[in-house]
């Protein structure tokens, strides 16, 4: 499947690679249109980007900093990485109403599964009203949640989505 570059690139947009020193450099980044974190940390710099109007998507163990550590949603993940955040190659998730207002479901089944991407999850809770569910597997656990963190948006995909190509 493709990474998270050719699927911005086929949407008309220009991706960039963010290095570790433009990820602390708060002019860099509110130049920026989104920001996606993949797999890693976020920094201080990247919660004052989101607060002062910025937009970022997380993907999978970024979820365990933008809840716990970035505080940008009122949540909680799962700390650090075992083996429970296995539950099954092809695991199906399915887009709420919400999520399908939103564009998410667009040009895919609802529910959708795809092999290696959507096998791991981190498992999010104590989520807070002002948090909207995009989408869930196993019935109501939540994939994907969204919500406003001071003047931007957080969407964060609590699963392995960009399981292939790290292109950037």
């Amino acid at each position: 499947g493709p990474g998270y570059g050719t699927v911005l690139e086929a949407g008309g947009h220009t991706p960039i690679y963010v290095t570790a020193s433009q990820a602390t450099d708060v002019g860099f980044l509110s130049a920026l249109d989104v920001l996606i974190i993949s797999r890693r940390a976020g920094t201080p710099e990247l919660k004052t980007y989101v607060e002062t109007g910025g937009s970022l998507i997380t993907e999978w163990s970024a979820t365990d900093w933008a809840l716990n550590e970035g505080d940008l949603l009122s949540g909680d993940a799962q700390v650090g990485f075992d083996t429970s955040t296995y539950i099954g190659t092809g695991t199906p998730i399915t887009f709420t109403s919400a999520g399908l207002a939103a564009g998410l479901g667009a040009g895919l089944a609802n529910s959708f599964a795809d092999e290696g991407a959507t096998q791991f999850f981190w498992p999010v809770a104590n989520l807070g009203a002002d948090v909207q569910v995009l989408a869930t597997r196993d019935g109501n656990e939540p994939v994907i949640i969204s919500g406003d963190s001071g003047a931007g948006q957080v969407l964060i995909m609590a699963h392995d989505w960009n399981d292939r190509d790290y292109d950037p």
